[in-house]
């Protein structure tokens, strides 16, 4: 095979290769509105998750729930994350009792079973209820 047909071999086969392997890419990743998503749930369930250890320490300090998130957020941690990163809405929070609560966040999908299945979840409103754990070094 001469060095002219070689070339043009190689120009015709790489950008075949290159558009696959792309294509493949997004095959195995999503498209990137599915990926958006996908973190924004993420960063919702981390949200909650802070929330919760925030709720857990104010309650061991203070005897008692927080009233709302925003008094928790004031009290607690200025930093606490205590709106959907999305809409900007507030996420949920009622107390039930002295000793547990439930929290809820709209998500935009279903969660992945490899995630933590205290955090699973479907598409839409989805609460959580918690349970102050007892404190074991009160007596």
């Amino acid at each position: 095979m001469n060095y002219a047909r070689y070339r043009r071999l190689i120009a015709l086969t790489v950008p075949l290769l290159v558009t696959a392997a792309i294509g493949y890419g997004l095959f195995l990743a999503g498209p990137p509105s599915e990926q958006r998503k996908l973190m924004l749930d993420r960063k919702r369930v981390d949200d909650l998750a802070h929330i919760e250890q925030a709720i857990d320490l104010y309650h061991s300090q203070r005897g008692k729930l927080p009233e709302n998130l925003v008094l928790l957020r004031h009290e607690q941690q200025p930093q606490l994350p205590v709106t959907d990163p999305e809409t900007g809405r507030p996420y949920f929070y009622e107390p039930a009792g002295n000793d547990s609560y439930r929290l809820c966040a709209e998500f935009s999908r279903t969660s992945d079973t490899g995630n933590d299945i205290k955090w699973y979840h479907g598409s839409g409103r989805h609460c959580f209820t918690f349970r102050i754990k007892a404190n074991p070094l009160k007596n």
